[in-house]
C-alpha cells in the first residue's frame, strides 16, 4: 500500500512540474505576440524592440503640451517604471 501511496504523491509532483511548464509556455507565447504586435505596430525590427527595452525612453515637451497626462496614463501601466518630471526650468537656463 505505501508503494502505491509513493507512486501516486511522485504521479501529483510530475503533473505539478508539467502544469509549471505549460504555464510558462503559455506566458512565453503571451509575450511573444505582444512583442509582434509592438514591433509590427510602431514598424520596427525585432532588435530595434531589444533595444529600446534594454534602454529608457524620454518623453520631452513644453509647457502646456501634454506631457503630464502622458505621464498619468503611461504611469498606469505596471510594464512601465516612471522616474517622475523633470523641472528643467533652472535659473541658470532661464538666463
Amino acid at each position: 500500500m505505501r508503494d502505491l501511496d509513493g507512486a501516486y504523491q511522485e504521479r501529483l509532483r510530475e503533473l505539478d512540474l508539467k502544469n509549471q511548464y505549460i504555464e510558462e509556455l503559455k506566458n512565453y507565447i503571451q509575450e511573444l505576440e505582444k512583442k509582434s504586435q509592438i514591433t509590427e505596430k510602431l514598424n520596427i525590427s525585432d532588435d530595434d524592440y531589444e533595444t529600446l527595452c534594454q534602454g529608457g525612453l524620454f518623453v520631452i515637451g513644453s509647457a502646456r503640451s501634454g506631457t503630464s497626462i502622458l505621464y498619468e496614463f503611461l504611469n498606469l501601466s505596471q510594464d512601465i517604471f516612471l522616474l517622475g518630471e523633470a523641472n528643467l526650468q533652472s535659473k541658470n537656463i532661464m538666463k
